[in-house]
């Protein structure tokens, strides 16, 4: 039971990175 929990925390660590580098394209 310890592989959901790392592939749903690595899905939600790739979100939040994507999140930031459009944030951070569509400010630059």
């Amino acid at each position: 039971s310890f592989l959901p929990i790392a592939l749903n925390l690595l899905i939600f660590y790739l979100g939040l990175k994507l999140l930031f580098m459009y944030n951070y394209f569509l400010l630059s």
